[in-house]
């Protein structure tokens, strides 16, 4: 019993031993290379040029968040512009229906927009639209608030046959480029 006491012993000697040798030899100095590699001397010529790069970052950073939110901007104020557009070319049907059922009823263009059951001038159209008025030959002009230039309007003009009673609404576009950029089926005026 006692060899095997003695030889348990000897081995357990032997591990603890290399233990403290890997310790001493291999981790002790990996640690101590891994703390020189982290601390750098950051004095003089080296303390300004990491600030020089630092300031770049920082200076690229900024210059792209400004570009992005440019952009954003501008994207959401054009998806603004087109839905006032929308809105407004869609209160123009209820001029363009009752333009239309007067012109068959009547084989004529009322004279008036009061004559096919509308108001003549619609002061409170909302939205983007200052005024829609309906001229001579049924001619429908909406006229814009400032949300386009002080100028812009886009006109409906109508184009009867007068055999088959067939009314097709021609658009032009005037005092605004985006009026046409987001109609592109209107002709610029």
């Amino acid at each position: 019993m006692k060899p095997l006491a003695l030889s348990l012993l000897g081995s357990l000697l032997g591990v603890v031993l290399a233990l403290l040798l890997y310790d001493r030899f291999v981790v002790q100095p990996r640690e101590a290379r891994r703390t020189e590699a982290a601390t750098v001397d950051l004095s003089g010529a080296a303390a300004e040029q990491a600030k020089k790069i630092a300031d770049g970052v920082d200076a690229s950073v900024k210059r792209s968040v400004d570009s992005a939110q440019q952009a954003f901007e501008a994207q959401a104020a054009d998806q603004n512009k087109r839905r006032k557009l929308a809105e407004a070319v869609a209160q123009t049907q209820m001029y363009k229906v009752a333009l239309t059922e007067s012109f068959m009823s009547n084989g004529q263009w009322p004279a008036k927009a009061s004559d096919a059951g509308l108001p003549q001038n619609n002061p409170k159209a909302g939205g983007a639209i200052r005024d829609i008025a309906v001229g001579q030959g049924g001619t429908i002009t909406v006229t814009f608030d400032g949300s386009f230039a002080e100028d812009a309007q886009f006109q409906l003009v109508p184009q009867a046959d007068p055999d088959t009673y067939q009314v097709r609404w021609q658009c032009r576009t005037s005092g605004d480029p985006d009026l046409k950029r987001y109609l592109p089926d209107c002709a610029q005026g």
